[in-house]
């Protein structure tokens, strides 16, 4: 990684999961200056773990979880609005998968029950219809 794909980890991190240290810095003036320190930082030390044999994504690793990836807050554990909107659309989908359950084996081995696809499968003959229409 580049010490810019650095940055720009540590501030979107930063900025989630460490919202009063973000708050702080942006108010102090001192948050870009604080992300590209983090950032030349963990580069420098990728470079050193790399003159020692580590291999790029190791090294990558280390840095992030010492440099970039720091511990979160514990207020910022409670959900977002897109965390939220997440939950919602996983559990609209779980609801769906549940009904497939009531479906008869020939649809679910289709695949016409499937909720992404299911558009196509259901206007297209099933394949016992095919065959039926093939032996005849």
């Amino acid at each position: 990684m580049t010490t810019e794909a650095f940055a720009a980890m540590a501030r979107n991190h930063w900025k989630k999961w460490l919202p009063r240290k973000w708050k702080a810095l942006m108010e102090s003036g001192q948050a870009e200056a604080e992300v590209r320190a983090a950032a030349q930082m963990a580069q420098q030390e990728k470079l050193r773990l790399m003159k020692m044999g580590a291999q790029e994504h190791e090294a990558d690793e280390i840095v992030r979880a010492e440099f970039l990836l720091l511990k979160p807050e514990p207020e910022a554990d409670a959900p977002d609005a897109e965390d939220r909107a997440r939950e919602k659309e996983y559990a609209r989908a779980m609801r769906r998968s549940n009904k497939a359950k009531d479906l008869e084996p020939d649809d679910l081995s289709s695949g016409r029950h499937c909720p992404i696809i299911g558009a196509a499968y259901r206007q297209a003959p099933s394949h016992r219809e095919k065959t039926s229409a093939a032996d005849r």
